[in-house]
């Protein structure tokens, strides 16, 4: 299992890559062909790890890679994205809604994570401004006014 932040990261490149790959099928290319050249032209800004998991091995074909991905993938959340692309795949179906949708719903998944964080936020930001913010304020107001009425 991967610790949040490595999940957000994975997420983030996740989406970047279906968006890409959607972006190729709606240009009318194949899966198997918009895959590697996604990959390719996104290489400098996704994870290498990402990067090197994605990428199709000698002989496997997007049909075997996409099998891997569904058993291997780290973050087993995101391993039925790959199972739904393998099985649409084989079937013929057109794929560019499908990895549309995929992207579409991972970026939700992450706007809603982004919200929760937001809500918490405002908590601890509560607690660091009383213990770090006021205390040194107050010292500043109040202590011209001991040093005027000779308390010190």
């Amino acid at each position: 299992m991967l610790l949040l932040r490595e999940r957000r990261r994975w997420r983030r490149d996740l989406i970047h890559f279906f968006e890409g790959v959607s972006l190729h099928i709606h240009s009318g290319y194949d899966l198997a062909y918009s895959w590697s050249e996604v990959l390719k032209g996104l290489s400098e800004v996704l994870n290498p790890t990402f990067t090197e998991l994605l990428c199709l091995r000698d002989e496997e074909g997007i049909t075997g890679l996409l099998g891997r991905l569904a058993n291997g993938y780290p973050e087993p959340s995101h391993r039925m994205w790959f199972g739904m692309l393998k099985q649409l795949y084989g079937q013929g179906a057109p794929m560019g809604e499908a990895v549309l949708a995929a992207g579409k719903t991972l970026r939700g998944e992450q706007e809603r994570d982004l919200e929760a964080h937001c809500r918490r936020l405002s908590g601890r930001l509560n607690l660091r401004i009383l213990f770090f913010f006021l205390p040194p304020t107050f010292l500043l107001l109040f202590c011209p006014l001991l040093r005027e009425w000779g308390i010190e």
